[in-house]
C-alpha cells in the first residue's frame, strides 16, 4: 500500500515539474497538450489551490481579485494567461512598504498596475505593454507600497482611478 501511494506522488510530482517546465520554456508539445480540455481543468483546479480569492474596493469600483500572498503564487502571477476578465485582477500582498519592482516576464496582454499603501492608491503605473523580445522592463512604484493590483491596461483611467483614492480590501476565506 506505501508503495502505491509513493508511486503516485512520484507521479503527480513528476507531473508538476514537468508543467513548471513546460510552461516556462514554452515548449510546443506542452502547450499543444496543455490545451486540451482536461488539462485546462486541472490547471486551473491548480489554480484555485494557489490563490487565495478577494475583492479590492477603489472608490466605488469592486474588483475581484486572486491573491497572490505564497512566493510561487508571486512567481507565477498573470504570466501566460491569455486574458483577465474585465473588473478582475491578482492583488500581490507584500509584507511591508517597499519599493517593490514588477516585470511583465511572460505576460499575454497589457496591464495597469495599482500601487497600494495604508489603504490608499500611492501610484499608477498605466498600459504597461507585453514586452517584446528580450526587452524585459521593471516597473516600481513612486512611493512605497505592500500591494500591488494588477488590472487590465486601461482599466485605472475608464474607472477614473487616482493617486490617493481610498483602497478597501477584503480576503474571503477557506
Amino acid at each position: 500500500m506505501i508503495k502505491k501511494i509513493l508511486i503516485i506522488l512520484l507521479l503527480i510530482l513528476g507531473f508538476l515539474v514537468w508543467a513548471w517546465w513546460g510552461y516556462r520554456t514554452d515548449n510546443v508539445y506542452f502547450l499543444k497538450l496543455a490545451s486540451q480540455p482536461i488539462l485546462k481543468n486541472i490547471f486551473s483546479e491548480v489554480n484555485s489551490k494557489i490563490y487565495q480569492r478577494g475583492v479590492v474596493q477603489i472608490n466605488e469600483n469592486k474588483i475581484d481579485v486572486e491573491i497572490a500572498k505564497s512566493a510561487a503564487a508571486k512567481i507565477a502571477g498573470l504570466s501566460w494567461r491569455k486574458s483577465l476578465a474585465e473588473g478582475s485582477g491578482m492583488l500581490f500582498v507584500e509584507g511591508k512598504s517597499n519599493y517593490y519592482s514588477f516585470w511583465m516576464k511572460d505576460m499575454l496582454f497589457p496591464i495597469d498596475i495599482i500601487w497600494i499603501a495604508n489603504n490608499q492608491v500611492v501610484d499608477i503605473s498605466k498600459n504597461i505593454p507585453v514586452p517584446q523580445g528580450n526587452n524585459l522592463p521593471s516597473y516600481s512604484p513612486d512611493e512605497p507600497a505592500n500591494y500591488v493590483l494588477e488590472v487590465n491596461a486601461g482599466y485605472a483611467d475608464r474607472h477614473g482611478i487616482k493617486v490617493g483614492d481610498k483602497v478597501k480590501i477584503e480576503v474571503e476565506n477557506k
